[in-house]
């Protein structure tokens, strides 16, 4: 999770090795708004272009031409409202737990022509039966210990993401 726009230089080449995005077999575009502050520095650029990324800017301040920013804006008010649906959780320290979690379940159900985010980066439809809400509280089951009938055999629990933001499952 990014704190401030300026921090996308540094961030970016971790990106590109945590989701293998130089492995793609097509050219990967990014498309930041072009805030001066931010993404227009030497810094984001230069390591955009080492690492053979496309890097086309929109107008700054405008994010009606940049679907991205919409996308964003869609998951930051579900992570909200998720927040507030779960007031077991704090809001400020669970955030970007939240962020992270409906970007998984944002990615595997919003489709355009048909088809996922997921599907076109991994070209297999994703399964979504493993799906949960965030917050959601559980057990989660330990081994009992031999001959101890008096201890739990659970752990409480509470649901704050999937694993991978590419696995299937």
């Amino acid at each position: 999770m990014l704190k401030k726009k300026n921090e996308a230089a540094a961030t970016l080449l971790d990106l590109n090795v945590e989701l293998a995005l130089g492995k793609l077999p097509y050219q990967v575009c990014i498309r930041p708004d072009g805030d001066p502050a931010s993404f227009d520095s030497h810094a984001f650029k230069d390591q955009a272009k080492q690492l053979g990324f496309l890097v086309d800017f929109t107008p700054p301040y405008t994010p009606q031409h940049n679907k991205a920013e919409r996308a964003i804006q869609t998951i930051d008010y579900t992570a909200r409202v998720t927040l507030i649906d779960a007031p077991h959780l704090e809001f400020d320290y669970y955030y970007g737990d939240a962020s992270l979690s409906l970007a998984y379940l944002h990615r595997r159900t919003a489709g355009t022509r048909s088809k996922t985010s997921f599907e076109l980066v991994k070209a297999q439809r994703p399964m979504i039966n493993h799906v949960i809400p965030f917050g959601c509280r559980g057990i989660a089951h330990t081994n009992k210990e031999s001959g101890r009938r008096d201890r739990l055999r659970g752990e409480p629990v509470v649901h704050l993401g999937y694993r991978s933001p590419l696995s299937n499952t």
